[in-house]
């Protein structure tokens, strides 16, 4: 993709699992990619890194780049978490914002649905009004807010919801034990699969237009009791203990379900 006669320059901030495995796929697919992070990383494809705090980044650094992605975690050795987000995330997001960048032609972030505050199982879409109920993420929506007002309609917003594979071991422990510790009858859970969520950044990147917000969330919100039983029933397990209670959680309608695989939580855990 040409952005005025230019050839695309892609720069992922953030190279983590996710980060790395879009600098990765956009490399394989021709791109010229730059992956930043601030500890040494290796790659299977040609991308250029630097091993930098992207909070030092200058106008001059990024004056080349056609396309900025922001995919950051907080650092987990803070126990402070609202503090390590406000380091990381809005940190981020303010200095990037306060550098003049007239070639740049789009800034994509990767916040997350927790920006939405809902919790009595309520259907959320993107035109749902982000109200965030944790310090964490009204941080997560104050950084998106800084890049917007900073780019406007050059500004991407891609919010997951949680992150999981095939392997994920989270869910497995809850199964083990849920016929102990007992799972609430009606707590509402949303999920995207890892590699639709790279495909979805990388996707949204590489549009020659895009939306502002992209809400990454798969086909099938349920309850958590629905996705532990599954679950006990795949490994033999014992049933878990029902806890009734008052319907908990969100439910989230995503807008991009065409792109993805593993369009709920069967196909993503191997059902």
């Amino acid at each position: 993709m040409i952005v005025g006669g230019q050839k695309n320059k892609y720069l992922i901030i953030g190279q983590g699992f996710v980060g790395k495995a879009v600098a990765q796929m956009l490399s394989q697919a021709g791109h010229d990619v730059t992956g930043l992070a601030r500890t040494a990383k290796s790659y299977d494809e040609p991308v250029h890194f630097w091993q930098r705090d992207a909070r030092t980044l200058a106008q001059d650094d990024l004056a080349p780049f056609s396309h900025v992605a922001i995919i950051i975690t907080p650092n987990h050795e803070m126990t402070n978490r609202v503090q390590a987000y406000r380091e990381s995330y809005l940190a981020v997001c303010e200095h990037i914002a306060s550098l003049d960048l007239p070639n740049l032609h789009r800034v994509l972030f990767v916040s997350s649905t927790s920006v939405y505050g809902e919790s009595g199982g309520e259907w959320v879409d993107v035109d749902t009004i982000a109200c965030p109920a944790t310090d964490t993420a009204k941080i997560l929506l104050k950084s998106e807010q800084v890049l917007q007002k900073a780019f406007g309609e050059r500004c991407v917003i891609v919010r997951p919801s949680g992150i999981y594979h095939g392997g994920s071991t989270r869910m497995k422990r809850m199964a083990q034990t849920a016929h102990i510790d007992g799972v609430p009858l009606s707590h509402y859970t949303n999920r995207i699969h890892r590699d639709d969520l790279i495909q979805v950044i990388s996707q949204v990147l590489t549009l020659p237009a895009s939306k502002s917000v992209y809400l990454v969330s798969d086909c099938e919100p349920v309850t958590s009791l629905e996705v532990i039983r599954f679950l006990c029933r795949n490994y033999g397990y014992l049933p878990p203990k029902v806890i009734h209670a008052t319907p908990t959680g969100k439910r989230i309608r995503g807008n991009v379900d065409d792109w993805l695989v593993f369009k709920n939580y069967q196909m993503g855990y191997g059902g």
